[in-house]
């Protein structure tokens, strides 16, 4: 087993989080809480793997990259206030569609955002990110290029969460399959131009990942009238971010993984997949 994880730890890491993040999302029309229990997947998962082919020095710095805090006030600026940006664009090419005006009047008041923010990056799907972005990203960069390894692991991410679009309880339920993978692709890539700017450091994301979910409270995502759903509409503001990030940086060529803090490298594993 333990040849196996260090030949192929994202391979491993793929299979253990499905394995520990299916059953529990199973649950969820038994009790909404598996929903979130299932959410740690990801990080369980990161620290499994890294336990046994790294050990405790490669769970600490799997740790480090996700809770360092000594990334740029701009980065944590821009982490804050780009998701409601693309919602809100999403939101013009909806109506642009011929869409029906959402009544905002009925929507929570904005007061509640911070606090449903702050819920989404603890246990909404933030706490996914040490899995994704804290492990399986910088696995991904020894052999691929950033482009290539967020497209990768954009679909791994993409299809874990396929048990919910069977559940109506699930907020996945009423989504639409096709805009959602498009979504989560594009949301994939703009991750990775966060983890390449703060060189590895993985909080700017979860805080970022907190902001995809939480405006979905004032933003009614489920299939609508108009040619393009609301929730159309942000997948393609979200396309067209990341197409803008993509055309501004160098994508193509593989690059050597970001340094997390204290200079200790951040490849986890063998640098297998």
């Amino acid at each position: 087993m333990t040849t196996l994880m260090k030949r192929h730890p994202f391979a491993c890491f793929v299979f253990l989080t499905y394995l520990l993040s299916w059953p529990l999302f199973s649950l969820v029309t038994v009790n909404p809480l598996f929903l979130i229990a299932g959410g740690f997947g990801p990080w369980a998962s990161a620290l499994l793997v890294s336990a046994i082919t790294g050990g405790s020095r490669d769970v600490r710095l799997v740790f480090r990259r996700v809770f360092s805090l000594r990334f740029s006030p701009g980065t944590f600026v821009l982490a804050l206030v780009l998701p409601p940006l693309v919602y809100g664009a999403g939101y013009l090419f909806y109506l642009a569609g011929g869409g029906t005006p959402l009544d905002f009047a009925q929507a929570p008041s904005l007061f509640v955002y911070p606090v449903s923010l702050l819920f989404v990056m603890l246990l909404g799907g933030g706490q996914e990110e040490p899995g994704w972005r804290g492990f399986a990203l910088p696995v991904l960069l020894r052999r691929f290029s950033p482009l290539g390894a967020s497209l990768l692991l954009g679909l791994v991410w993409a299809f874990w969460h396929a048990p919910l679009f069977f559940n109506a309880a699930a907020p996945q339920g009423g989504l639409p399959v096709g805009w959602y993978l498009l979504n989560t692709l594009a949301w994939s890539v703009i991750s990775t131009w966060f983890y390449l700017k703060e060189n590895g450091l993985v909080f700017p994301i979860v805080i970022l990942h907190g902001g995809i979910n939480a405006p979905s409270s004032w933003f009614l995502l489920e299939n609508s009238p108009g040619v393009l759903s609301m929730y159309g509409g942000m997948a393609t503001a979200s396309l067209l971010l990341a197409a803008g990030l993509i055309l501004q940086g160098e994508w193509s060529r593989s690059e050597a993984s970001a340094s997390p803090p204290d200079g200790e490298p951040a490849d986890p594993g063998n640098g297998g997949t």
